[in-house]
Parts: C-alpha cells; sequence; structure tokens
C-alpha cells in the first residue's frame, strides 16, 4: 500500500492513491437470562472465516451489477453444544437463526447487506437438511428465523453442529468504485434453539461469521505529474513553538502546499479524497510516528483544519480523464503541554479516492 508521507528534510518519499473501504463491528457480550429450548455452544461461540478476494472487468463496474456471484466458503471444525428445556421429555427438531449488524434489502433472490456505501454483500449459511432435497436450498440468505435440519432428538441433549462453516458470498456494486472493495469485519451471528420462528438476540451465541473482503476494481488513478510527492517542513527550532496553541503552525511558518490531482482511466466523476492516518490525541492532526509532542495538520486553502480520516475535498474528473487540483496546506503543531524535543519527525497518510 502505497502511502504519502510528511516529513522533516532529512528524509524523502512518494505518494500515490490508495483506494479501499474499511468496515468492521463488532459484538460485545453481556449475562443474560437464557431462553427456554437453547443451545449453547460448550466453549463459546464458533468464530467462522469466510474470505473473498477477486477481481471484475471494467465492463460491470457500473452500480447494480453484482461482480461476486455465491463464492463457496468452506470452513472446518464442529462445535459442541448442550441444549436445555423446561420439557425434559419432549422431542423436537433443531432450528438455527441469524441476525446481521447492517441493514439489508432484497434483490436477485438474495438478501443484501449494506456494508459500505459503494457496495453490498449477500451472506448465504449452509444449514443441514436431513430430508434431502436440492443442496441449494440449504443456503439460507443472512438475516433468517427458524430454519430447521430436519433432526429429531430429545430436547435435553448434547452434540456437535457445523452450521455456518459453510456459506456462500456475493458482492453487488451499489455505485461505480475505483481502487479495491474492501471490508473486513463481522456479518452475522448465528443461534441454535429448539424451537421454531423464534431468535432472542440476547441469547448466548452458537456462532460468528466474519467475511473479508479484498476485490480489485479495474478503474483506477494515479497521481499526476506535478503533485506533491513529500513535503519537507525544513529546519524547526522548539522555541518556535513557544506560546502557541494547538492546532495552529509554529511562530514565523508558512504552512507547505499541498497539491494533488490525477489521472484517471475514467470520464465525468466526482471524486470525494480524504486522508486517513492514525489521529494525534486531541483527534484534529496526524500522529508523528513515535512522537506526541508533535502532530502534523492538513487545512484547506483558507487555514480550516481538516481532521484525518474524514472527507478533504473533492475533484472532478473531466472529459479528458484527468481531474481538477485540490489545494490543501500542511504545518506541524504541538499537541503538548511541554515544548517539542529536537530531532527527526515523520508523519504518513494514505489517500483514498471514493467516486460519488
Amino acid at each position: 500500500m502505497k502511502k504519502m508521507e510528511l516529513y522533516s528534510p532529512a528524509k524523502s518519499a512518494f505518494i500515490s492513491p490508495v483506494f479501499y473501504g474499511l468496515f468492521s463491528l463488532l459484538f460485545s457480550s453481556t449475562a443474560y437470562a437464557a431462553s427456554d429450548r437453547l443451545c449453547v455452544p460448550d466453549n463459546g461461540a464458533s468464530q467462522i472465516q469466510y474470505n473473498v478476494t477477486d477481481a471484475f472487468n471494467s465492463s460491470e463496474n457500473e452500480a447494480g451489477n453484482i461482480v461476486i456471484y455465491r463464492s463457496e466458503q468452506n470452513s472446518s471444525g464442529r462445535r459442541n453444544f448442550t441444549c436445555t428445556c423446561s420439557n425434559t421429555n419432549a422431542s423436537v427438531l433443531h432450528y438455527f437463526s441469524s441476525q446481521s449488524p447492517f441493514s439489508n434489502y432484497a434483490a436477485d433472490n438474495l438478501k443484501w447487506l449494506k456494508v459500505n456505501p459503494s457496495f453490498s454483500t449477500a451472506v448465504e449459511i449452509y444449514v443441514f437438511n436431513s430430508s434431502g432435497g436440492s443442496i441449494q436450498n440449504n443456503y439460507h440468505s443472512v438475516p433468517f428465523t427458524g430454519v430447521t435440519n430436519n433432526v429429531s432428538a430429545d430436547c435435553n441433549t448434547s452434540g456437535s453442529a457445523a452450521t455456518a462453516t459453510r456459506g456462500k458470498v456475493s458482492v453487488k456494486l451499489e455505485k461505480r468504485v475505483v481502487g479495491t472493495l474492501a471490508f473486513n469485519g463481522t456479518v452475522a451471528r448465528v443461534w441454535h434453539y429448539r424451537r421454531p420462528n423464534y431468535i432472542n438476540t440476547s441469547d448466548p451465541v452458537s456462532a460468528i461469521v466474519n467475511l473479508k473482503i479484498d476485490v480489485e476494481v479495474p478503474a483506477n488513478c494515479a497521481l499526476r505529474a506535478g503533485s506533491v510527492l513529500t513535503v519537507p517542513f525544513g529546519t524547526l527550532q522548539s522555541s518556535q513553538f513557544n506560546g502557541v496553541t494547538y492546532p495552529n503552525p509554529p511562530n514565523n511558518f508558512t504552512p507547505k502546499p499541498v497539491d494533488l490531482a490525477f489521472d484517471c482511466d475514467f470520464s465525468s466523476e466526482i471524486l470525494s479524497l480524504q486522508l486517513n492516518a492514525d489521529q494525534d490525541a486531541p483527534g484534529q492532526g496526524i500522529k508523528v510516528q513515535g512522537r506526541t509532542d508533535l502532530s502534523v495538520i492538513i487545512t484547506d486553502e483558507d487555514g480550516t483544519v481538516l481532521p484525518p480520516n474524514q472527507k478533504a475535498g473533492e475533484v472532478v474528473v473531466d472529459s479528458d480523464m484527468k481531474t481538477s487540483t485540490l489545494h490543501l496546506k500542511a504545518h506541524p503543531s504541538n499537541p503538548s503541554a511541554t515544548l517539542p524535543t529536537p530531532g527527526e519527525f515523520t508523519a504518513t497518510a494514505v489517500i483514498q479516492l471514493d467516486i460519488k
């Protein structure tokens, strides 16, 4: 992954665009009174990993297209479980239910989870069905409630299950995209019951499905020659920070220009740009590697601070596949209560472009 680096003069670096999306959401756990006829894993919820790494053709890069369709997922292992029922003599079926932290919509006979503004994903979980029939009918799009394996047994029982270790993943574009479709996070939780059409999200979870997507997108942009490749701040004295409040620049320091323009392989789009980086403690600047007494502040032309990991501006791709230039500025600042100590410093940011 290539990066934009902001340096004191002893170093040099390069900057080129990196395109990606990233979202992660994990579930916390809390103790609750469990439902009747619930099956609980003996060693906690299974962590199951699905992975999709692929690419697609430029002709497919349009909103509404399914660029990955039902990619097979297989993860080994079974989990032991124990079921507890108030009616100990009952002989009942096993049922599985699933929920996702993401909202969803139904289309193309699937349920699409809105994991990213640029793309959605459909996650299908395999539930064994002892009555036979088409295996395809055993894949169920998350979320679902009360899917049975048609296996009947005493309600108070123990055993092992592999539900959710098999699945399928699809990816659908919500708009045209550049660079890489990327996601890494939890997409589903699975519960195991001995009662139909039931789910209580406060109950202990049987399995957690995590998904990592890394799909190469054919559309791309590259920094145009003449754009800022490195930002040298020159030689600074600690005394220049005396009496200066964060996030202002040092005394007698002129913020350095950061001019960004791109050549793309597509035209007539508006691109949103942001600089992704580790934030400093106050949250308005880019963290300097290995130091707490210096930060790098990015501003627009008027001096308004642009915190990292937020939109920094827009560029327009014209009919010649060239973008307008985004004019930013950069300066060091002191986020601490003491003057910076002498020495070299480095800060790094990654450029993210998204089609609006």
